[in-house]
């Protein structure tokens, strides 16, 4: 038995070192293949990493000149609706003391006319009541000469 046992045991000390170092390859290949691929996906990770990095700042700094500009386009409407707002203001206040001083004018050209009118009406019948008295002390042929001059010279006058 004993002799068996060496036997086997030195087939399986044979096996092992010649089975050794074509599985130790194999194994070492396989693992160097594996560590391979694991640094290739970590470099391709990297890169994808510096890409999306590279990306995302682009976005970043077309967000903020978006804002800024924004940002201007918002002042410059408020600066226009002022602006426009202003001139409309100006306008209306300038059209308002058009209407007032033509208003203004109207009235006063109105009190004139008025005025004259009062005058007028005045004379006549200043002159009625002067005519009137006239009459009364003067007999009717010197009343009618001096009627007629009177009412020519009024005429004259008022004309």
């Amino acid at each position: 038995m004993l002799n068996e046992t060496l036997v086997i045991a030195c087939a399986f000390i044979l096996f092992i070192v010649f089975t050794y170092k074509p599985v130790k390859a194999f194994i070492l290949s396989a693992l160097d293949q594996k560590i391979a691929d694991t640094i290739k996906q970590v470099e391709e990770a990297k890169l994808l990493k510096k890409d999306a990095t590279k990306v995302f700042q682009d976005a970043q700094d077309k967000l903020e000149e978006a804002e800024n500009i924004a940002s201007q386009m918002i002042s410059n409407a408020k600066k226009k609706s002022e602006e426009i707002l202003h001139n409309v203001e100006k306008e209306v206040t300038e059209l308002a003391a058009k209407k007032t001083e033509s208003s203004m004018q109207r009235i006063l050209l109105q009190e004139k006319k008025v005025l004259e009118e009062i005058k007028v009406e005045a004379v006549e019948l200043a002159m009625s009541y002067v005519e009137q008295a006239l009459i009364d002390e003067l007999d009717k042929s010197a009343q009618l000469a001096l009627i007629e001059s009177n009412v020519a010279s009024m005429k004259k006058v008022i004309h």
